[in-house]
């Protein structure tokens, strides 16, 4: 329970680093970097971080290394420790041993005669007592709690996407909420912070955790406020356990039409194939529509964990495409060919590419439904 409770801590930790950032406008202004053509994801002509990507990333090397030593190097994610802000200053962004050299760094930088933050002292003290003040434990129900299997770390690894969808976090939107499902098509509540744990001997995923830092809004005379929503799920030791209400049983899944959650960009022709068979709900952010060809090993992880903590995964679509044609959609071959979270893709050299998931994904809750989303898409 100690590893899980410090990922949910950090993941607290981490939406009140994301929030603090967002409040002031004309300082969030400064701290969005437009990332290079090595960093950026190649489908959109522009891919942007903020300081609180980088912050965020390097705030849980740092508490990895504090409480679980041997595990600090085997943290993997979407940014570097770079950061320039919208002024071309720039710096590396580390977690010092003190809030108040943390602070110092983030809005003097001495060592390199920059400002990150230029020179916004208050700004810096906010931002650094978040990085090291004290966070209260994230709540597990008791029920759950003396479920939770001990994870050995000697073979595990994390992946981490600090903010994902970090064009919605960005433009800063509230939001636009579908009035059926209730899931939003685009705003502040798509953005996610991702943590996912995988094996690094198998490359299978065994617990994630997702914190949507603006998952509910709560508006003053003055002000607007946002807390979070939390899930988790593990998949380890022959232990299911997840944050999520009981699932629906079988006969109500079958009175339910399914839902698919896709980007809007998606091809024209996958859609009208899948409205045939399915309600068709459009979402951004990679994380956020896998709670609900262009994504990343720290993207999935963490949603991965959490979904085969209750018999659904993540698989790539060239693998439905193959299991279907050769009438192989059992669960047992399905649980074999999911997403792997340890292995380059071999033939994408040192960008980010090489952690592509190249082949698309199709992520499921429940396996059965993947029979009808290869019906749906095998003619095309």
């Amino acid at each position: 329970m100690n590893f899980l409770q410090t990922l949910l801590n950090f993941s607290e930790r981490a939406a009140k680093l994301a929030r603090a950032i967002r409040q002031d406008p004309r300082l969030f202004s400064l701290l969005v970097e437009e990332k290079g053509e090595l960093e950026k994801n190649k489908r959109f002509s522009q891919d942007f971080k903020t300081l609180a990507d980088v912050l965020i990333q390097e705030s849980l090397k740092y508490y990895v290394a504090l409480k679980f030593p041997n595990l600090a190097e085997h943290v993997k994610g979407e940014e570097n420790s770079s950061f320039t802000n919208t002024l071309g200053e720039k710096i590396d962004v580390c977690i010092c041993d003190s809030q108040n050299e943390t602070a110092s760094l983030l809005a003097k930088a001495s060592f390199c005669w920059t400002s990150v933050l230029d020179g916004n002292v208050e700004a810096a003290n906010i931002l650094a007592e978040i990085v090291h003040g004290k966070i209260d434990d994230v709540e597990v129900k008791v029920e759950l709690k003396s479920k939770v299997p001990p994870i050995i770390l000697d073979n595990i690894g994390i992946w981490i996407d600090p903010i994902d969808s970090t064009s919605e976090y960005i433009h800063g939107n509230v939001g636009v909420i579908d009035p059926v499902s209730h899931i939003y098509h685009i705003g502040l509540p798509c953005v996610t912070v991702l943590v996912g744990v995988f094996d690094r001997i198998s490359g299978q995923p065994v617990a994630g955790v997702i914190n949507q830092p603006f998952a509910e809004k709560e508006s003053t005379s003055s002000d607007v406020s946002w807390k979070s929503r939390i899930y988790w799920g593990i998949n380890y030791s022959n232990v299911l356990l997840h944050s999520f209400p009981l699932p629906l049983t079988k006969s109500d899944k079958v009175n339910q039409k399914p839902f698919i959650v896709i980007s809007n960009s998606e091809n024209a022709n996958l859609q009208n194939e899948l409205k045939k068979q399915f309600g068709i709900i459009h979402a951004t952010g990679a994380g956020y529509k896998s709670l609900v060809g262009s994504t990343f090993r720290w993207d999935t992880c963490a949603p991965h964990g959490i979904l085969r903590s209750f018999g659904g995964g993540i698989i790539s679509y060239k693998t439905l495409l193959e299991l279907g044609q050769s009438q192989s959609l059992n669960t047992e071959e399905i649980g074999k060919r999911q997403i792997l979270y340890n292995k380059v893709n071999v033939d994408q050299g040192c960008t980010n590419d090489k952690w592509c998931n190249k082949d698309g994904i199709v992520v499921y809750k429940y396996p059965e439904i993947l029979t009808k989303v290869y019906e749906s898409l095998k003619c095309l």
